[in-house]
């Protein structure tokens, strides 16, 4: 058994209580596991940048393991996933021997077999090229643009959002109009937003531009428009 906790979710980007799961995970001995695959290339910048900061990390006592995601946020090349673990321990648990390679027996501790380091050598790079500053500035860049979005989209008359975003992922809804015709209108004027059953989820990633935000603000006041008439 084991207690996972989100900390950015696929839709809206929230970030589950992770100290009080903790907590729980102390009282009971159960191992904690933390889904940071979006939000660990944010989360750890938040404070420093004038954010309500959220625990989420080993800093917590009970937090095991921590999914992190280079090629999300970490702006690495695909495929590119990652899990920490607290413990050297912990990782030696998942370990094959593998006995047939020319270097005699081995371990490995994933299912991918004979593949390519390349992944992991871009990953290295740009840790070492940006640091944290760089990404703290990558991070700066996106929360900032998304505060700009949320702010235009609650000037548009039918729309809101689903909840005040803690990392830059926005989820837009409407109580006036279908949001699955906004989804497809705005798909033909190609913009790449994802469809979920009550609302519309946008990602701000790094290569949004300030002109972009604005383009989709007025694409979106037109689209409302167009569908009340």
């Amino acid at each position: 058994m084991a207690i996972v906790g989100l900390a950015g979710s696929t839709g809206l980007g929230v970030v589950d209580p992770i100290r009080e799961l903790s907590e729980i995970a102390s009282a009971h001995n159960i191992y904690l596991h933390v889904d940071a695959a979006f939000g660990g290339f944010v989360l750890p910048f938040l404070k420093e940048l004038g954010y309500k900061p959220l625990d989420f990390d080993f800093r917590l006592p009970c937090v095991c393991s921590i999914t992190v995601d280079p090629h999300k946020m970490g702006l690495a090349p695909i495929p590119a996933g990652g899990i920490l673990f607290r413990d050297a321990k912990m990782s030696e648990a998942v370990n094959m021997k593998v006995p047939y390679l020319s270097v005699g027996e081995t371990k490995q501790s994933t299912l991918l077999g004979t593949r390519s380091g390349a992944s992991a050598v871009a990953v290295w790079a740009l840790l070492m090229h940006l640091g944290r500053a760089g990404y703290a500035a990558v991070v700066e860049r996106c929360l900032g643009l998304t505060w700009k979005l949320v702010e235009g989209i609650q000037r548009i008359d039918g729309l809101d959002v689903v909840t005040e975003p803690t990392l830059n992922v926005v989820g837009v809804k409407s109580d006036t109009v279908d949001v699955s015709l906004v989804f497809h209108e705005l798909r033909k004027r190609g913009w790449a937003v994802s469809l979920f059953p009550n609302y519309l989820r946008i990602v701000i990633m790094p290569h949004t531009k300030p002109s972009h935000i604005k383009r989709f603000l007025e694409d979106l006041q037109r689209i409302l428009e167009n569908l009340r008439t």
